[in-house]
């Protein structure tokens, strides 16, 4: 077939949206973060988390297909 269908793994935005507080862990991380969803797609949600030192605005990705994978832990829970 030319053409192959495959099954997607894709965010809940009924459950993840902007303003949700999240934890996540990736597996290559000495340390969780904690934040606030800024922006929320089926594919990507974009976390800004509080930064170590003034003015500066940190940011991480969470990208459906890592997640699906077990790359990362998550709770909404904010643990």
């Amino acid at each position: 077939m030319l053409i192959v269908k495959e099954p997607t793994e894709k965010f809940n935005t009924e459950e993840i949206r902007r303003g949700t507080l999240v934890y996540a862990k990736h597996k290559t991380w000495e340390n969780g973060e904690k934040g606030f969803v800024t922006t929320a797609s089926e594919d990507e949600v974009i976390v800004q988390y509080p930064p170590k030192i003034g003015n500066v605005t940190n940011h991480f990705f969470l990208r459906a297909e890592e997640v699906a994978k077990g790359c990362l832990l998550y709770t909404s829970d904010a643990a």
